[in-house]
């Protein structure tokens, strides 16, 4: 039979941590069907549990065994500071506890403590954790004193192995059970919690989408209505509103009624001037001295001309906002009324030379 090797000191010992169960705080809702895990930490070491699911109905089983090793100075000063943590798988922490390994067991009898899990908002879960303590034997090796903590896998280590054998024959298949029950309970939970705010979200999100949708309706339509309006404007007010807009600017006024009436009585006399030699002549010459004979028959011609002209300056009428326009912006020009190539002007300045003609009777 193997010996077995004790530490001759007696100031070696194994720690045993058990976490039971925790408990989710009704104030922590919002974390129930989270996934986390319990961790240990203590000088340069850290131990960590297997994911499980909280559940705010009822306390989830966490069933997490774990184990201390190191050697102690003074054996009645214990005095050593403990970290236990609620943490996400990823290492968010969601609740902390400080904790003193002076607090717990010293004997190989399970002491039995809550501990709150806190953080900056208050208590979010209660942890149901037992402790013992014995002294570290080994049945293959001396025993190596060391003051750093270390943790200890039962798997390669007879003193853990056997400990966690009991541990499970305690609690063993029922806890096992339990565990997997609460954590498909919390699971459901979980997931029903999930879809609820899932069809709210949803149900707002087709409510703000119905009211933009609406809102967009009506402003196209109120679009649509103002161009129909503007559209619908006269032509009439368009141009009064031109005008308005040219006298606010300080435009001087142009009279054109005086222009055309000049322009009429210098047409007049034109006419009387030089019809009747025409009349007498029978036939002159173009105003362009083209050399291609007109001939006239009464006062037929000079009559269709007045009719081209006056419709030529009923268009310029027309067209003379442009005109005005056209005078601010091209240094104050004033424009002139349009003539069919230039005819009228030079009716004006040149004298048609007659041509004699014999008549046979």
């Amino acid at each position: 039979m193997a010996s077995v090797h004790f530490d001759p000191a007696g100031k070696t010992f194994l720690y045993i941590m058990y976490v039971e169960k925790i408990t989710l705080q009704p104030e922590m809702a919002d974390l129930n069907g989270s996934e986390v895990v319990v961790r240990w930490y203590i000088d340069n070491e850290n131990d960590c549990s297997k994911p499980f699911e909280l559940a705010v109905t009822n306390a989830v089983r966490a069933n997490y065994c774990s184990f201390l090793c190191l050697s102690l100075p003074d054996v009645e000063n214990r005095a050593r500071s403990v970290t236990m943590t609620l943490s996400a798988p990823d290492g968010d922490h969601l609740g902390v506890a400080f904790l003193d390994l002076a607090n717990f067991s010293r004997e190989e009898v399970f002491k039995v403590e809550q501990v709150e899990l806190k953080n900056q908002a208050g208590v979010v879960a209660v942890a149901d954790l037992h402790t013992a303590c014995q002294q570290r034997w080994s049945d293959s090796a001396p025993i190596q004193t060391r003051e750093d903590a270390f943790f200890v896998e039962p798997m390669g280590d007879a003193q853990a192995e056997r400990l966690h054998a009991h541990i499970c024959a305690e609690t063993g298949e029922d806890e096992s059970a339990s565990a997997a029950a609460g954590q498909s309970q919390a699971k459901e939970e979980g997931e029903e919690e999930r879809r609820r705010k899932g069809e709210e979200e949803e149900d707002a999100r087709t409510k703000r989408d119905a009211e933009e949708r609406g809102f967009n309706t009506d402003e196209a339509r109120r679009k649509v209505e103002e161009e129909d309006r503007r559209k619908g404007t006269s032509r009439y007010e368009a141009v009064i509103t031109m005008v308005g807009m040219l006298q606010h600017m300080g435009a001087p006024s142009i009279d054109f009624s005086v222009s055309r009436r000049a322009q009429e009585e210098d047409e007049k006399k034109d006419r009387e001037r030089w019809f009747p030699k025409c009349c007498t002549t029978g036939v002159r010459r173009d105003a362009d001295h083209s050399g291609e004979p007109r001939f006239l028959v009464g006062r037929f011609g000079w009559e269709q001309e007045e009719e081209e002209e006056r419709r030529r300056r009923e268009e310029w009428d027309r067209r003379f906002l442009r005109g005005a326009v056209g005078y601010f912006r091209k240094g104050g020009k004033k424009p002139e009324i349009p003539t069919r190539h230039g005819r009228l002007k030079e009716r004006k300045q040149s004298t048609p030379q007659p041509v004699h003609v014999t008549f046979y009777r």
